[in-house]
């Protein structure tokens, strides 16, 4: 079994690959437009078990790999508990690859939870839907204050102010 660390970017990642022994097999970038190349790199040392960090799209890198024969298995690991573990004064992508992979060889990694496709979608129409409404009460506060600085301003008394759009009640 080999042990692939992926330091996960918006644009690109850094793929460290360490065998039984801790050697390292493989460091490569990797840029998300040519993705295929994970598929690539991977299949060269099969089997292999993938560990990233959870960061702000995660989903991507995921759906990427579980796709990929050669991975067996696939651990995201939580970034706080690995922060305190692998703690060092020089951090660069290379370095954070190389840790995550050395951490899995040594099931170090504090796993987060990997929720199936379907939860992950509806979670994110969960999460636009309360972006939304968070700024439609922004704006309707800022309305309020607007109009309560107005104090010659003879304002009907209201507790809400009228809905957008009626056939939604939003």
């Amino acid at each position: 079994m080999n042990y692939i660390g992926i330091d996960y970017h918006k644009r690109y990642s850094v793929v460290c690959i360490v065998d039984e022994n801790d050697q390292i097999l493989a460091e490569e970038r990797i840029e998300h437009a040519f993705a295929e190349r994970f598929a690539a790199l991977f299949a060269e040392h099969a089997p292999c078990a993938l560990a990233f960090e959870a960061t702000m799209n995660w989903s991507w890198l995921y759906e990427v790999v579980e796709r990929i024969p050669a991975v067996e298995r696939i651990v995201m690991a939580n970034p706080l508990y690995v922060r305190l573990i692998a703690a060092a004064q020089i951090k660069t992508d290379k370095i954070d690859a190389r840790k995550l992979a050395r951490l899995l060889r040594a099931n170090l990694l504090p796993a987060s939870h990997i929720p199936d496709r379907a939860t992950r979608l509806r979670k994110e129409v969960l999460r636009q839907r309360t972006f939304w409404v968070r700024e439609r009460t922004k704006v309707r506060n800022r309305i309020h204050r607007l109009l309560g600085r107005q104090h010659d301003l003879a304002m009907p008394q209201v507790s809400e102010l009228p809905p957008i759009c009626e056939q939604c009640r939003v």
